[in-house]
């Protein structure tokens, strides 16, 4: 029942996003020489996203709902963290060869790496102040940047409590009780750390590359 229920999340959240913002394509072009990531110095000035809050309802709802399910599944969740005795059972050969290399796994610079990208890469739209670009237009991009957020993380956190899914390190002898019993234990699928990252590097990407469709290669 909860993996029909992700079904029906990611199905409504592909719906409804469809429907959000576009290209802005209404206005005319102007061109202004002085940009040191386009060709020739040629950047169109106006802004390549038509925002209104009838467009943007219904990102915002989309990731409000998915984090509200999220919370849901969250305080109903019937797993149970993992006894000792369940623990004793469990076989590192029974699961699958990519997860199995990261049972043996604990390594402490690792993690932080993990916690610099995550916080790094949610940190990206803040790039949009330097740009004389971007900045006149930084509340509609952060705007955007809260539902990169918001539905990155519900469903997320709508995946964890539907799968329950253990973390690879229970399988290992390296680590302690306390960290194999914790209940985040069985919360593996998918990396909220990864999740996160890749969706704020690819708004980012994407924001850049509609604001400099005529970028060259390289930066002056």
């Amino acid at each position: 029942m909860r993996k029909i229920s992700l079904l029906i999340l990611f199905t409504f959240s592909g719906f409804f996003l469809s429907y959000a913002q576009s290209q802005n394509n209404e206005h005319p072009i102007s061109i202004d020489k002085d940009c040191n990531y386009c060709k020739d110095g040629k950047h169109v000035n106006d802004s390549p996203y038509n925002i209104s809050f009838k467009k943007e309802l219904p990102y915002l709802a989309t990731g409000i709902g998915l984090l509200s399910t999220g919370l849901i599944l969250r305080s109903t969740n019937e797993k149970e963290p993992f006894t000792v005795e369940e623990i004793n059972q469990l076989d590192p050969e029974k699961i699958n060869r990519f997860d199995r290399v990261a049972i043996y796994t604990d390594n402490e610079e690792s993690k932080e790496l993990s916690d610099v990208l995550l916080y790094s890469g949610m940190a990206l739209p803040l790039f949009f102040f330097t740009n004389h670009h971007t900045g006149k237009d930084f509340a509609p991009l952060g705007l955007m940047a809260l539902e990169v957020f918001t539905i990155t993380g519900g469903l997320t956190m709508n995946s964890k409590f539907i799968f329950n899914r253990t973390r690879p390190f229970v399988y290992s002898d390296e680590f302690s009780l306390d960290a194999k019993t914790a209940p985040n234990a069985r919360l593996s699928f998918f990396s909220g750390h990864t999740a996160q990252t890749a969706a704020f590097s690819v708004f980012m990407a994407k924001v850049i590359h509609d604001y400099h469709p005529n970028m060259k290669k390289g930066v002056e």
